[in-house]
């Protein structure tokens, strides 16, 4: 095990801050990695665990090259120059409750040279990958990965299928996003998950007229594409009088409640993040939640 328990690794922009090649059965713990031409690197690895690190100011964050069975989890990977988590030709890997923020390219990109889509099982569950400068996940030549419950936010372009299909997503909040999907020569994806409900869009705002928190009308993606059972509210969403989440609750919070009073989904002034009761609608009871917490921290 490396356990830095918060020692930083500093580089001068060269090498690896962390090399895994050819290693197995490694853990990677609590350090800070900064300043390396790739921050930690894998190449023919398996059973490596990278856990609760952050990976900054690298070139890259984390690069697996023909890798499985790599659990990425809860790490924070932000600035670096070109990707968060750069995946070639890896499989079987887990990235799960990372936040993946403003790198300057994409935060999770994985590429095979192709020029068929090749079946790598990766699983990207429960991250927020936020304000990535081109892509959030961009996936080149590949097939049966899972996309789940994920923030998709603020991106400057769009998650991107390329030559990729028989992905699952479902269960993810994409709001937003300049281009929330992007699919090239992509086919056969699935937008909903077994339970039958799909993702929430922020630019989509279907009516519910049986309350069942999914929307009765279908998000249409491309002519190949349908997420057939949209979210009404993001994934997860736990209502708070703190409508913009700024972390007080002011007179900003009234304001977002009073423009959507009234308004159920469907309405053109229907705002999820208003319904603090939580009940498909926005009335008096949603002002009062904010009027009686008015002034507290969250």
């Amino acid at each position: 095990m490396i356990d830095g328990s918060g020692f930083i690794v500093q580089g001068t922009g060269s090498r690896e801050g962390i090399d895994l090649s050819y290693r197995k059965n490694i853990t990677c713990r609590n350090v800070e990695i900064r300043g390396f031409f790739i921050g930690i690197h894998l190449q023919n690895s398996s059973y490596i665990d990278i856990v609760e690190n952050n990976i900054v100011d690298n070139r890259d964050g984390v690069y697996l090259g023909h890798s499985s069975s790599v659990s990425i989890i809860g790490n924070y990977i932000a600035s670096n120059d070109r990707y968060g988590i750069n995946l070639y030709e890896s499989r079987n890997n887990i990235m799960s409750e990372n936040v993946i923020t403003t790198n300057e390219h994409s935060g999770i990109y994985h590429f095979y040279s192709g020029p068929k889509p090749t079946i790598s099982n990766n699983s990207i569950a429960a991250n927020v990958i936020t304000a990535n400068q081109y892509h959030d996940i961009g996936i080149y030549y590949s097939s049966h990965n899972s996309i789940q419950r994920n923030t998709i936010a603020d991106n400057g372009l769009r998650v991107l299928f390329s030559s990729s299909s028989n992905h699952i997503v479902y269960s993810n909040s994409f709001i937003d996003n300049k281009d929330q999907v992007h699919l090239h020569e992509s086919f056969n994806n699935s937008w909903i998950s077994p339970a039958a409900s799909g993702n929430y869009w922020s630019n989509y705002n279907p009516p519910d007229e049986d309350k069942d928190r999914i929307g009765d009308l279908p998000y249409i993606i491309d002519e190949n594409n349908l997420d057939q059972y949209p979210l009404i509210y993001p994934y997860g969403f736990v209502p708070s009088p703190d409508v913009n989440g700024d972390d007080i609750i002011t007179i900003k919070d009234l304001f977002q409640v009073s423009r959507a009073f009234g308004s159920k989904p469907g309405d053109v002034r229907w705002n999820p993040y208003a319904d603090i009761e939580n009940d498909g609608l926005i009335n008096i009871i949603d002002l009062y939640q904010v009027a009686r917490n008015f002034g507290k921290t969250v």
